[in-house]
């Protein structure tokens, strides 16, 4: 980003998460899957499955350091384990997370996801769950 801009983050992130997400489960021998989850969604294919509403619902308010927002582990019905780790927004996140997003770069997440709800937020907020399951 502070090479290239903040447009040129959103390029990375838009075309290369996903294969970032898929090269590390490689890396465990596609014993796990990953993912990234909020309760304000930008991408439409992080939507929270119905198992992590709770959770969502439980961070929503809290804000960094505060007791209770520690990474944990989640058991599904067929007895497979789930990591949830908090993502918090720092300060850099606010370029395309904030309250007072540029208009060039909000033009450009609209381009990409029409129906963005991954604003609005502040430095120490929580911005949702970075996820690890066993297949």
């Amino acid at each position: 980003m502070a090479e290239h801009g903040v447009l040129k983050a959103l390029d990375f992130c838009h075309l290369n998460v996903k294969d970032l997400a898929q090269e590390t489960a490689a890396q465990f021998k596609g014993a796990y899957e990953f993912g990234r989850v909020s309760h304000k969604v930008r991408n439409p294919n992080n939507s929270p499955k119905d198992w992590m509403e709770d959770y969502l619902n439980k961070f929503k308010d809290k804000k960094q350091g505060m007791n209770d927002t520690a990474p944990f582990f989640h058991t599904l019905n067929n007895g497979k384990q789930v990591y949830l780790e908090p993502l918090w927004v720092a300060p850099m996140c606010l370029q395309c997370h904030g309250e007072n997003i540029s208009k060039n770069v909000s033009n450009e997440i609209l381009k990409r996801y029409p129906q963005d709800k991954a604003r609005g937020f502040k430095p120490g907020d929580f911005r949702g769950f970075i996820w690890v399951k066993e297949k």
